[in-house]
C-alpha cells in the first residue's frame, strides 16, 4: 500500500514493501516481478518510481534483470520471522491536516480541457479511424506537431522524423537503443546538476557516461571528449533544476563541439511554452546546420501528466536504424488519443490553452517569487525565475536541503531536496519548488508556514 502523504519517497514505500513480500514468502526464488509499467498502474504512481525501486532491489542483489523475460526474485527469506526485518518507517511527527505539496509535473486534471477533448473524442469514435499505426504514430498527428513546432519553436523537421512516444524515460530508451545499435559501447552524458530521472534511466539501460558540469549557463565539454561517448544531453532553453539559459556563444560552442566530434546533443525542450518575461529561447534545433540534434518535447506538461503523450525528433542520420530497429513494432500511444490530439493540435486549441496556462502559472511564479523576498528578505536567494513550472530556493543557513524539507514537514509544508539531481548527491541548503498543483491561498500559506519552520522556530531558546 502506497501512502502519498507520507515523507517517505514513494520509490521507498515500494523497494520496502517488495522486501517484506520476500521475507513473508509471498515472492519466492524465481517468481517474476511485475512490469514496471504494470506495478505504477496498479498503484497509481510514477514509472520513474517503480524504475528506482527495481534498480535498488537489483543493486542489492535481491532482483536479477534478465533480458525478455523481466526482474526474477534471487532469494527467499520465508524462513526470516517479520519482526527480523527492521521497522524502515520513521515515526511521523504530528504536522496539520492540510498539506500545501509543492510538487514538480504534478498537474493533474484540474485545468485540463475538458470539454473540447470531450467534443473531439466523440468526433473520433464516430468517425471512421483507422486503426493502424505505424512505429512512429499517427501521421497527420506527426504533419500536425511538425508544423506547430516550426511556428512556436523554430524547429525544422518532417513528420518522417517525428516519433510520437508515451513519455521522456521511453523517448531516452529509444535513443539508448538506436545508439547501441551503432556501436555497443556507446555512452551518453548528461548535465550535473540534472533530472534524476535521466540518470536512472541511464543506468538503467547501461549508458550511462561521467556527467558534464553545468553553471550559470555554461557546459563543461571535454576537449577530446572519449570514443564511446555518443550523445550529450542538455536543457538548454530552461537548464533542470537551476532555472538558467545556456548563453548563445555556449550554444554555438557546443555545437561546434559536436559536429567535430560527431557527437549526438539529446535537447530536452520540456517546459519552453512557459516563459514569463521576454520572448521564447530559440531552440538549439533550430540553430543545428549539421544534423546533431536529438529534440525531446512533450505535450504531458502543459495538459496533464494523465496525458502519456510525448515526441522525439531524430536527425536524418538516425532514420534507417530506427526503421530497421523497429521494424515491425506500433506506436506506443493508443490509436484513439492520438487521432483526439490531432484535432486537438490542427484547430489549434492547444496554443490557446497554452496561452491561458501561461497566464495562470505566471501569477503563481510571480506571487512565490514576490513572497519570497517580502517575507525572506536576504536571508534566501531565488533560482529558475522568468519560466518554467518551479523555482529554486536557495537558504542562506548553516544546513542542508535535508533538515529544511524536514522542518517545513513539521508545518505541513512538502518541499524538495536538491541532492538527487546532484551526481556526487552533494548537500546544498537548496530546495525544489514546483507550483502547478498549489493553489494560490496555499501559496501564500506555505511561504509563511516556511518561514516559520525556517526563521521562527530556529530563534526559540533551548530549554
Amino acid at each position: 500500500m502506497i501512502d502519498k502523504t507520507s515523507s517517505i519517497p514513494i520509490f521507498r514505500q515500494i523497494y520496502e514493501n517488495l522486501i517484506r513480500d520476500m521475507q513473508t514468502g509471498q515472492l519466492k526464488k524465481g517468481d517474476l516481478l511485475p512490469g514496471t509499467r504494470s506495478l505504477a498502474l496498479d498503484l497509481n504512481v510514477s514509472r520513474n518510481s517503480v524504475d528506482r525501486a527495481y534498480l535498488q532491489l537489483e543493486i542489492e542483489g535481491y532482483i536479477l534483470s534478465k533480458p525478455n523475460v523481466g526482474f526474477v526474485v534471487l532469494d527467499t527469506f520465508s524462513e526470516i520471522k517479520l519482526t527480523a526485518l527492521p521497522n524502515l518507517r520513521k515515526p511521523q511527527t504530528e504536522i496539520s491536516d492540510s498539506i500545501i505539496d509543492f510538487k514538480y509535473g504534478g498537474n493533474g486534471f484540474s485545468t485540463f480541457p475538458k470539454a473540447k477533448w470531450q467534443q473531439y473524442t466523440l468526433e473520433v469514435l464516430s468517425s471512421e479511424t483507422d486503426p493502424f499505426l505505424d512505429n512512429k504514430g499517427n501521421i497527420n498527428l506527426r504533419i500536425a506537431i511538425a508544423e506547430y513546432l516550426y511556428r512556436h519553436r523554430g524547429v525544422r523537421a518532417s513528420y518522417e522524423q517525428i516519433v510520437v512516444t508515451n513519455g521522456y524515460v521511453y523517448s531516452l530508451e529509444i535513443i539508448s537503443n538506436l545508439l547501441k545499435a551503432r556501436n555497443p559501447k556507446s555512452t551518453i552524458a548528461m548535465e550535473d546538476p540534472g533530472f534524476p530521472v535521466t540518470r536512472n534511466t541511464l543506468l538503467k539501460n547501461d549508458i550511462y557516461s561521467k556527467p558534464l558540469s553545468y553553471y550559470n549557463g555554461n557546459l563543461e565539454l571535454p576537449e577530446n571528449p572519449k570514443h564511446n561517448l555518443q550523445a550529450v544531453i542538455v536543457t538548454p532553453s530552461h537548464h533542470f533544476p537551476t532555472g538558467s539559459v545556456m548563453r548563445v556563444s555556449m550554444r554555438q560552442t557546443l555545437l561546434t563541439w559536436a559536429r567535430k566530434h560527431s557527437i549526438y546533443i539529446i535537447e530536452d525542450d520540456y517546459d519552453s511554452e512557459f516563459r514569463y518575461k521576454g520572448d521564447p529561447i530559440p531552440s538549439l534545433q533550430s540553430m543545428d546546420e549539421s544534423g546533431n540534434v536529438i529534440y525531446f518535447g512533450t505535450f504531458s506538461k502543459p495538459l496533464s501528466s494523465t496525458l502519456r503523450m510525448s515526441y522525439l525528433i531524430l536527425p536524418p542520420s538516425l532514420l534507417p536504424i530506427y526503421e530497421t530497429r523497429y521494424d515491425g513494432y506500433t506506436s506506443s500511444v493508443s490509436t484513439l488519443q492520438q487521432s483526439i490530439f490531432e484535432k486537438f493540435l490542427v484547430n489549434q486549441d492547444y496554443e490557446k490553452h497554452i496561452r491561458k496556462m501561461r497566464n495562470v502559472y505566471k501569477k503563481k511564479h510571480d506571487l512565490i517569487r514576490t513572497l519570497c523576498k517580502n517575507k525572506f528578505g536576504e536571508c534566501v536567494s531565488i533560482h529558475g525565475t522568468n519560466g518554467g513550472l518551479f523555482v529554486l530556493l536557495e537558504v542562506h543557513k548553516n544546513t542542508t536541503s535535508e533538515i529544511l524539507v524536514k522542518e517545513a514537514w513539521k508545518k505541513g509544508v512538502k518541499i524538495y531536496p536538491t541532492s538527487d539531481f546532484y551526481a556526487d548527491g552533494r548537500k546544498h541548503p537548496t530546495v525544489f519548488m514546483g507550483f502547478t498543483d498549489v493553489s494560490l491561498e496555499d501559496i501564500e500559506k506555505g511561504i509563511e508556514l516556511l518561514y516559520q519552520a525556517w526563521f521562527v522556530e530556529s530563534k526559540k531558546p533551548t530549554l
